[in-house]
């Protein structure tokens, strides 16, 4: 009989044992040891589903979620509400899953925590709204639905509700036509593709009188851009691991957000940095550093040529 309830006493500590613990994984999220682990996933069984809060190696929370088998790290077995976190603690994205797939409204998020844009899923994951915001002002500046992976319809905006241009695709998807608008909604130029290239355009003056088009952009700074500039790299990271927060700054607890201005120009390189808004303590000039010193970027494109475009950037100060 106490052989009996020994044994029974080690299954239960056992399956109890099964219903926590830890992973470990590499960059590629190949599971691993610990000693080389890049990714530490922990797990904890509630009812019918576990728990999974993913961890860097430094121990700050990477991804929280709920997964229906803990048996590999592949997304089909996701359910529920997902959020991922940068290095520094603050949030990238988060969204619902159902039987492995995305589902509802899922949020990007920008440099510490500032919507960056939006998309909306619908039941059967075919059918998608992608909703973008200006990363300085949150103003509403794209909106883009996809069926089947495939752009449908595409809209840019300026300060958040001026129409700025309307991309269409045929049913066929093969062709498409775009409108380009001016700030005041006026047409400035009509474009006509097939299987992916230009073959009719078409462009306007302010008074709707026909015009040649301007193919170049030559001495121009634009604003808004049919392809706005992108860093080819992580953002999050570069500042995290560049950005020094100034010792009085620290020294007075000074926190918050500067917003910078810079030109990203045609061979993708950074110039004209100046800051919109300050927070002082040497955060300012710290922005001013870490922005100037930037990777050169992917460079923007008006009328498919590369051209000069203005960019602001929040950077935020906090400290630890």
């Amino acid at each position: 009989m106490k052989l009996f309830i020994l044994c029974l006493a080690l299954l239960i500590s056992n399956l109890s044992y099964s219903q926590e613990g830890e992973n470990y994984y590499d960059t590629k999220w190949v599971e691993t040891t610990k000693g080389n682990a890049v990714y530490i996933s922990k797990y904890k069984l509630l009812d019918s589903v576990y728990k999974v809060d993913d961890y860097y190696a430094n121990g700050k929370l990477y991804r929280s979620g709920y997964r229906t088998s803990i048996e590999s790290n592949i997304s089909k077995y996701r359910v529920g509400h997902y959020v991922w976190y940068d290095s520094l603690g603050f949030k990238t994205l988060e969204g619902d899953y159902k039987n492995g797939n995305r589902v509802g409204s899922w949020k990007h998020y920008f440099i510490h925590s500032n919507v960056l844009s939006s998309e909306t899923i619908s039941n059967d994951s075919e059918t998608l709204l992608y909703t973008s915001y200006d990363s300085a002002t949150q103003n509403l500046s794209n909106k883009t639905i996809y069926k089947d992976g495939d752009i449908c319809y595409e809209w840019k905006y300026s300060n958040g509700d001026s129409f700025l241009t309307e991309t269409t695709y045929t049913e066929e998807k093969k062709g498409k036509s775009k409108t380009v608008h001016y700030a005041n909604g006026k047409i400035s130029a009509k474009y006509t593709y097939q299987d992916g290239k230009e073959i009719a355009h078409e462009c306007f003056d302010l008074n709707g009188s026909k015009v040649v088009c301007d193919t170049t952009g030559s001495g121009k700074t634009f604003l808004y851009v049919e392809k706005m500039p992108a860093a080819p790299y992580s953002l999050n990271e570069y500042l995290a691991k560049n950005i020094h927060y100034p010792k009085y700054a620290r020294k007075k607890n000074i926190e918050g957000r500067v917003v910078v201005k810079f030109v990203v120009d045609e061979d993708g390189s950074i110039s004209n940095v100046e800051v919109k808004k300050g927070i002082g303590g040497g955060c300012d000039e710290e922005a001013i550093r870490v922005v100037s010193e930037m990777p050169p970027w992917n460079p923007g494109a008006q009328n498919g040529k590369l051209v000069r475009v203005y960019f602001t950037l929040p950077i935020h100060f906090k400290l630890d």
